[in-house]
């Protein structure tokens, strides 16, 4: 029988751990506060609590695991009177959990890797489809630009001052959800093959530009993909879409640009929606396929002047830098 552990044995958390808890434990207490329309600094832990065991259906085990973690973690650090709040969320088991596989965006890859892409393309080589030569234009524009595929109905190639500019009308512009209704990126870093892939693309679409029309051209692309995926990968189950280009592009701006420029690049009228939204930075690349060439588009400079700061709520801190915390709550920096 092995010996009882001490508690000076058992491994701490590392500092990167409580940096990411810290994080997610905020975004959850700030999630709450949103839906029921109160400030963070007005949430009741208990509360949190109930909400977070009731929203548990909604995730998966492995979420519901970072988020038990993450809060536990805020409450433990910052509210550390509320131990009733603590016991409730420590002894609560993932058994109401969602069944991982059941919603349809589980099975959709939020990324598409240069191997992966280079796979993909090399195979429609070989396709017998009408769509083979417009899809691979399609993924690899959208993978250097991330337009949405909505987006390219109306998008523009222009030369301004020599350079190439690529207009984009933003599919989520109203009520202040997107930047503004036209977004611009700077196409003059990319290889002068990129562009004119891009230029093919535009070219494959200029018949297609009803709505209509266009709608049924794109589910035409998602089928051939989707069968592409099904001969590459079979016993996958999950598998890429379309809209996995504009995952990849977002993962690739986060590899050289601020927050600020990626939100500029993507449409998005805050700098947190592609943290939170999108694919991770670690899964970026600044180059497409094998090639060692920077091929990054680059935002409108008076776009990115534009983006808004997500609200970014933290704990002040006193004189020896420790959390600046009553049995109350914490209180919050502007």
């Amino acid at each position: 029988m092995s010996k009882p552990r001490h508690s000076s044995d058992i491994p701490t958390k590392t500092a990167a751990t409580e940096i990411r808890y810290q994080d997610v434990g905020w975004r959850c207490l700030r999630a709450y506060a949103d839906e029921v329309g109160i400030s963070p600094t007005q949430v009741c832990p208990i509360d949190l609590v109930a909400w977070i065991i009731q929203s548990q259906p909604n995730w998966k085990p492995a979420t519901w695991r970072q988020y038990k973690a993450a809060v536990i973690f805020i409450l433990e650090t910052f509210y550390p009177c509320h131990t009733e709040a603590i016991n409730l969320l420590a002894s609560t088991p993932q058994s109401n959990c969602r069944r991982v596989g059941r919603s349809t965006s589980d099975k959709k890859i939020k990324a598409m890797p240069a191997d992966d892409l280079f796979t993909i393309l090399l195979h429609l080589r070989t396709s017998r489809s009408q769509y083979r030569l417009p899809l691979s234009h399609f993924l690899m524009a959208s993978t250097l630009t991330g337009v949405r595929p909505a987006e390219w109905r109306l998008a523009q190639l222009l030369q301004v001052k020599g350079r190439p500019l690529l207009l984009v009308v933003n599919a989520k512009h109203t009520n202040g959800r997107g930047l503004r209704r036209v977004r611009r990126l700077w196409l003059d870093h990319l290889p002068a093959e990129y562009v004119d892939i891009i230029r093919g693309w535009l070219s494959d679409i200029r018949d297609v530009r009803g709505m209509r029309s266009y709608k049924k051209f794109t589910a035409n692309l998602s089928e051939v993909l989707r069968r592409t995926n099904l001969t590459l990968w079979p016993t996958s189950e999950r598998h890429y879409t379309l809209y996995s280009c504009r995952h990849q592009a977002a993962a690739n701006f986060k590899t050289s640009y601020s927050p600020a420029e990626v939100a500029a690049l993507l449409g998005h009228a805050t700098d947190t929606t592609a943290v939170t939204h999108y694919a991770r930075r670690s899964a970026g690349s600044r180059t497409l396929i094998a090639s060692r060439e920077v091929a990054l588009p680059a935002p409108a400079e008076e776009a990115v002047a534009l983006v808004r700061p997500g609200k970014v709520f933290r704990p002040t801190t006193n004189s020896v830098g420790q959390p600046d915390v009553e049995c109350g709550g914490p209180t919050f920096s502007p």
